[in-house]
């Protein structure tokens, strides 16, 4: 996460952003959050949308959802993961349960969204969901305003977001 704190940094003074309003969004707001934290001069707000402060926290959420799946959707799911036989159809339907009922309930897919998951590098999106953070604070600071989008509906849901 240091890494893309400082790339974020960098990007900001070559930009010469004295004063931003910052969003992050899904794993953008751990990054958003964790640059946050440092106390940045100029950060005029930070808004957090489709995000956690823990993974943790979000594992539980994620098993809480699963386990209200219809058809054991979520025990078909536990099953593969444990197995890695997430390549099986059986496996491919009930994650179309989960994520139509909790990620994207938009049907069918916007074309945008199906180009994304197909697109998605297993390898890159394990490395930046990496096992076990969590925010080292409950509010990045008491002077920038922040602001937290979440849908009760979500996997990341509000409870989740606020959450460590």
């Amino acid at each position: 996460m240091d890494t893309f704190v400082d790339e974020l940094k960098m990007v900001r003074a070559a930009l010469d952003l004295r004063e931003m309003n910052l969003l992050g969004h899904s794993w953008g707001g751990w990054l958003a959050l964790q640059y946050a934290l440092g106390r940045p001069a100029g950060l005029a707000s930070l808004t957090l949308a489709s995000t956690c402060a823990s993974i943790p926290a979000y594992e539980k959420q994620a098993r809480r959802l699963k386990n209200s799946l219809p058809d054991n959707a979520g025990a078909i799911i536990d099953r593969h993961e444990a197995d890695a036989t997430t390549d099986d159809p059986e496996y491919m339907l009930a994650f179309r349960i989960y994520n139509a009922t909790y990620v994207c309930r938009v049907q069918p897919l916007p074309e945008h969204v199906k180009h994304s998951v197909m697109k998605i590098n297993e390898t890159v999106y394990g490395a930046m969901l990496g096992a076990e953070w969590t925010s080292p604070a409950t509010s990045p600071d008491g002077t920038s305003p922040t602001g937290c989008a979440n849908s009760t509906c979500r996997s990341s849901s509000p409870q989740v977001a606020t959450t460590r």
